[in-house]
């Protein structure tokens, strides 16, 4: 099983972060949602996290700029979410080795192996036999 982290789930869907917070519970992780760019910048001055799964597309604050907030603090790990492929292959991350990027839909074993580079924990067999969890 898969060490236990915390992780920070940004989207503005409900419905996407109780299907992704799901999948973080089926492979061992803690999560708490937040549905905006502002709430995850406010929750990550209250509380450490391991990793923020972070939506690119957001109201107000979008996930880009979250992400240049967290890295004038920290190294922490992001791994973004996106239903837009352009988007994905423009960003200008400066070779940071600590972001991924996660194209929607997704399966569950896509999510673990995603969380796998950037948690140096993660155990690749977390999974077991049944994998068919997605979103």
């Amino acid at each position: 099983m898969a060490a236990t982290s915390d992780v920070l789930i940004v989207d503005d869907e409900v419905l996407v972060l109780e299907v992704v917070q799901a999948m973080l519970a089926r492979l061992g992780h803690e999560s708490k949602k937040v549905l905006s760019g502002e709430s995850a910048v406010n929750a990550l001055a209250k509380s450490k996290y391991d990793l923020v799964l972070l939506d690119l597309v957001l109201p107000k604050m979008d996930g880009l700029d979250v992400y240049r907030k967290i890295r004038k603090h920290s190294g922490l790990p992001v791994l973004f979410m996106t239903g837009y492929p352009e988007q994905a292959d423009e960003l200008e991350l400066d070779a940071d080795d600590k972001v991924e990027v996660l194209r929607k839909p997704y399966t569950l074993g896509e999510l673990q192996s995603k969380l796998a580079a950037l948690l140096p924990t993660e155990v690749p067999s977390a999974l077991g036999e049944d994998s068919s969890l997605a979103f």
